[in-house]
């Protein structure tokens, strides 16, 4: 049984069923995992500033401003690369970097991203073992169709990182190419 407060016992003194009591159990472990998350808030501006400037260096317009990141109603993700295409138009690749907050609003984000026509892939970003949970998440969801889940991708952080320490070396050989 719950615990009681002042206006009588907690559940009306019943016990709580089997999947309540699961639901309470597995938002209390999400609790635990967002205190470990949010102590590297440092670490998700890093990373979003890194893929600013792997995209820039790709040849994608990156943009964290709010008017490119509200991609759709009551959705703001991390950062938007934009590249524009005559005969498109404008084309999106959407991230949102986990290294704070919650899984659920990573993935809710991502979802209504996808039907943002200008979308064409959503990018959730974080460290392998978050990253295979949030995979698990998605593909078990049975509300969303196979073609929206191919619109997903998945970064380790480390493999950004990893990316992020050979820019130079890209921008000499863009130099040597005389690559604008």
């Amino acid at each position: 049984t719950l615990q009681a407060h002042s206006t009588g016992p907690g559940n009306y003194g019943h016990e709580i069923s089997p999947h309540d009591y699961e639901l309470i159990l597995n938002e209390m472990k999400e609790g635990s995992e967002k205190t470990e998350v949010e102590e590297s808030s440092d670490e998700h501006e890093d990373i979003i500033a890194k893929l600013q400037e792997i995209g820039s260096s790709l040849g994608f317009e990156p943009s964290t401003d709010k008017e490119d990141t509200h991609i759709a109603k009551g959705c703001i993700v991390d950062l938007v690369w934009v590249v524009k295409i005559a005969s498109i138009g404008m084309i999106k690749y959407v991230f949102e970097v986990q290294s704070k907050g919650s899984r659920k609003s990573l993935i809710t984000n991502l979802l209504q991203s996808i039907n943002n026509p200008m979308v064409k892939k959503v990018i959730a970003v974080s460290d392998k073992k978050q990253l295979e949970q949030i995979t698990e998440q998605i593909t078990q969801m049975r509300a969303i169709s196979e073609s929206s889940k191919q619109m997903f991708l998945y970064l380790d952080i480390k493999n950004i990182n990893k990316v992020y320490d050979i820019l130079p070396t890209l921008q000499d050989f863009k130099s040597q190419l005389q690559l604008l």
